[in-house]
């Protein structure tokens, strides 16, 4: 089972495909989960993605520019069939294990950005994902995850492939 899933908006994909890239070369892709790569044809997403959630050690929450709102304005969080929601709320039934993790100069948001059943992300430290700064800040992440408290269910610190 994955030890990191990465829940994001399809808008972000770019850097969450970097994200995923440098996690998979420390960790090893099967550390790694994330929608695109591990639902497969055949099996019920919905049910893939809170199996993942329930047995992550950790979960990345990445916010990016649409995350609040699509290109039109509409508030996506509003929606109650926003899976992004679900798996935000899914996630803080054990906020231990959560991370928000800022891409594209995107600010947290403000409490009132926020439906209250995932307004506890407030609450928690977030990292940042900044182009100029990648290498500093993808290293502090990876440094995050790999000294993270929790252990993987052989009970194994996230251990790094490539020192």
């Amino acid at each position: 089972m994955s030890g990191v899933f990465i829940s994001y908006r399809r808008a972000d994909q770019a850097w969450v495909g970097r994200l995923a890239d440098h996690l998979n070369a420390r960790f090893g892709k099967v550390l790694i989960w994330r929608d695109v790569e591990d639902i497969k044809p055949g099996k019920k997403w919905l049910d893939e993605i809170i199996n993942a959630i329930t047995n992550s050690d950790v979960i990345l929450v990445v916010i990016g520019p649409t995350w609040l709102q699509d290109e039109s304005g509409r508030r996506r969080l509003d929606n109650s069939d926003d899976v992004l929601l679900l798996e935000i709320e899914t996630a803080l039934e054990s906020d231990d294990r959560v991370i928000p993790v800022l891409v594209g100069n995107t600010p947290m948001p403000q409490k009132e950005d926020l439906p209250p059943s995932i307004r506890k992300l407030l609450e928690i430290e977030f990292a940042v994902l900044r182009d100029r700064e990648w290498d500093q800040d993808i290293q502090q992440l990876i440094d995050t995850l790999r000294d993270f408290t929790r252990k993987r269910r052989d009970r194994q610190p996230l251990k790094e492939l490539h020192q």
